[in-house]
Parts: C-alpha cells; sequence; structure tokens
C-alpha cells in the first residue's frame, strides 16, 4: 500500500489469545499515556468503543517514532482492540478502567 504522496503504508495485525500478556499489552499501553491523554479518553470513551466493546485509538506518529506514546489526531497510528470475552460495552469499561486505561 502507499500513501497519498506515494509514501508506503504499514499494515500489522497481531492476534493475542493469552489473557495474561493482553492485561500486560494493555497496562503498558495505559502506563505511556499521560494522565491528560487517559482523561481525554475516559471522558469520551463512547467514541473509542463500538457496541462489542472494541476500543479504536490514534497514536501520535511523530511522538511514536522517538519512543513516545500519547492520543494523535492527524497524522497517526490507528490502533483497534477487540476482546473477544467482553460482549457489551459496559464489560469493556469495566475491563480497560481495571487495567488503568480509562
Amino acid at each position: 500500500m502507499v500513501g497519498h504522496y506515494g509514501n508506503p503504508i504499514t499494515l500489522v495485525n497481531a492476534r493475542i489469545s493469552d489473557q495474561t500478556i493482553i492485561e500486560a499489552f494493555i497496562e503498558g499501553l495505559a502506563r505511556s499515556l499521560s494522565d491528560v491523554d487517559k482523561n481525554e479518553l475516559s471522558s469520551e470513551v463512547n467514541r473509542h468503543l463500538d457496541k462489542k466493546g472494541a476500543l479504536y485509538l490514534r497514536l501520535d506518529k511523530q511522538d511514536a517514532f522517538v519512543g513516545k506514546i500519547r492520543l494523535g489526531r492527524g497524522d497517526s497510528i490507528r490502533v483497534q482492540i477487540k476482546l473477544r470475552a467482553r460482549r457489551h460495552v459496559d464489560d469493556a469499561i469495566t475491563f480497560y478502567r481495571s487495567l488503568d486505561l480509562l
């Protein structure tokens, strides 16, 4: 795939089925985000979740390039986290809050 200006676009898909690894990934993401980003995510949680509890995030690409994780808008890295065991939005919100992401 190539972008508008001919730059390469790389898609990465990963499936993690081990609950411990899933939780560690989300906790790591939560530790990396600032309190401001987590508050924004929490206050706008309905914009980031679908009906089955999948979480959609956009991370700032330029900050990620230098090792920082923060929410982004424009030129961003899109992240989708689907939780197979979480079927309802309220269950997903409880799960993400238990891992300090919200």
